[in-house]
């Protein structure tokens, strides 16, 4: 889903390659699960990743992406060139990911305080280029410093330095999401609309 929604200002075509069976077949289920109101057949109960679903279809219907399906976790020399590509592609993931729970496990641990305090916000930074950068998150000064250190993504280390001119509180991670997913679709002068924000430069 973060995938999509980095891409979602892309122009072209849009191809998700997965090697997820559910969501391969998210699509086929749409009908079934939005006639269902997303609830369990069974319980009656909410699925447990209906806000994710909704997500998911609300993506589709405005990028029109395609789907397609791959097997994962086979030796890449026994792939087509989309299969070795794909089977690359999962075998840094994995390493970047040991590395990130390596890293986290070493950090110190947060405060209490601060966890009490965490919430989900959407913040919108305006850049060097005077471009205003659009985020989410549940930690505004751990995000702000990874930002300031290069770590946060490519395009603020690009054109820092920054400020921070916006922050949105959100309920959760759910409609942090979907915020920053509808503010990115934004121009510059509609965000500066939208949010009231100074139209003034970087100096």
């Amino acid at each position: 889903m973060w995938a999509v929604q980095e891409l979602a200002a892309s122009p072209g075509k849009l191809r998700v390659y997965t090697d997820s069976q559910c969501v391969s077949r998210l699509l086929e289920r749409k009908q079934g699960l939005v006639s269902g109101n997303f609830l369990s057949g069974r319980t009656k109960r909410p699925l447990h990743n209906a806000s994710l679903y909704r997500e998911y279809y609300e993506f589709h219907d405005a990028l029109g992406f395609e789907v397609v399906w791959v097997k994962g976790h086979v030796r890449a020399h026994t792939c087509d060139a989309v299969g070795r590509i794909f089977s690359f592609v999962d075998k840094k993931a994995g390493q970047a990911l040991r590395t990130w729970m390596d890293e986290f496990e070493k950090a110190e641990p947060v405060s209490a305080h601060l966890a009490q305090n965490d919430q989900w916000c959407v913040y919108i930074l305006r850049c060097r280029n005077n471009s205003l950068y659009t985020g989410m998150t549940n930690n505004i000064e751990r995000r702000l410093k990874a930002h300031e250190q290069g770590r946060g993504s490519k395009y603020v280390r690009s054109w820092r330095p920054f400020e921070l001119v916006k922050t949105i509180p959100c309920r959760n991670a759910g409609e942090a999401r979907k915020l920053e997913y509808e503010l990115k679709r934004l121009s510059r002068s509609e965000k500066i609309d939208t949010l009231n924000l100074s139209p003034g430069l970087m100096t």
